[in-house]
């Protein structure tokens, strides 16, 4: 067990408690140590840094996915109407006089938008974490905003020059932390996907800036065009079409699903003597779930309390 995650670095370590972001990366990071694939220490940073992107962005969206069951029955359909209601504020500006970065830039304006109207489906989610993810770049990063060829979906990616297997993926609009693309649902095969906006470190300050300005007028100029598109939704009771309406999906493959599991059903520490198979298991992924956890950045006894979750 000790060997599995010994080459976890030793991170500056963060005060206070995890959070479910912190744990549902811990708990990838553990998947990866218990199938054999443990992730190098080095790209830890990066996938730490793409999951806050993927945290923060969820929390621009506070009624949910405008097309996920759990999301529009929780939110009584307003999930929905914010969604619909941000496709329309757009299409009114596209046709009006909006700022032309909003328009020469349809992911920009599309992100900027969104988290206006604070509603969208996976291509505003995707925009979003592709506009705030390229702020955080290093001079060898890249953010792409990315859509499958044949799934109608849509997500963003951190690329470095190593190649493929080194891309993480960042989906906001589906279940779990950021994840390398090797790993994911919709990401794994390439040759299925195409990218539609590539960007750079040296894109950031440009972005920021014209995020601002493009937030700024929306707050200016159409806060009445977007409580207009509101309540003409609420009104209407309008609802995601039902063949719209996706069920929860999980961030990582079911074939990465199965090897976890599989890898699961055959733990053991035969160096527990005088403990049943079961609790030799438990053992033996509690110490790989601290070890997680501090990999992270969090101290042991933080790391101890959160175990269990992850």
């Amino acid at each position: 067990v000790n060997g599995l995650l010994s080459d976890l670095p030793k991170r500056r370590r963060r005060g206070g408690s995890l959070s479910d972001p912190d744990i549902s990366l811990a708990g990838y990071l553990l998947s990866k140590a218990v199938i054999g694939d443990p992730v190098e220490p080095q790209d830890i940073p990066r996938l730490h840094k793409a999951n806050n992107t993927v945290q923060k962005t969820r929390a621009r969206f506070p009624y949910g996915r405008g097309n996920v069951a759990t999301d529009i029955a929780v939110s009584d359909h307003a999930s929905s109407q914010h969604a619909q209601a941000a496709h329309d504020v757009f299409v009114d500006l596209v046709r009006g006089a909006a700022p032309a970065s909003m328009l020469t830039n349809p992911t920009l304006g599309h992100a900027v938008v969104s988290e206006f109207v604070q509603g969208g489906h996976c291509a505003g989610y995707a925009a979003v974490a592709t506009m705030r993810h390229v702020q955080k770049l290093q001079p060898e990063e890249s953010v792409h905003y990315v859509q499958h060829n044949h799934q109608g979906h849509d997500w963003a990616e951190s690329r470095v020059p190593d190649g493929h297997h080194k891309t993480i993926v960042l989906d906001p609009w589906a279940q779990g932390p950021a994840v390398f693309a090797s790993d994911s649902r919709f990401a794994a095969n390439a040759q299925h996907t195409q990218e539609r906006l590539a960007l750079n470190a040296k894109d950031g300050d440009d972005i920021a800036a014209k995020t601002a300005a493009g937030a700024q007028y929306l707050l200016e100029n159409c806060l009445p065009l977007t409580e207009t598109h509101l309540k003409r939704l609420k009104a209407q009771e309008f609802h995601c079409a039902p063949e719209e309406v996706w069920q929860p999906q999980p961030v990582v493959s079911d074939a990465f699903l199965r090897r976890v599991r599989q890898s699961l059903a055959t733990l053991t520490n035969s160096s527990e003597l005088g403990l049943s198979r079961a609790e030799q298991s438990s053992k033996a992924l509690k110490k790989m779930s601290i070890k997680s956890a501090c990999a992270l950045g969090f101290g042991k006894k933080a790391a101890s309390a959160a175990a269990e979750g992850i």
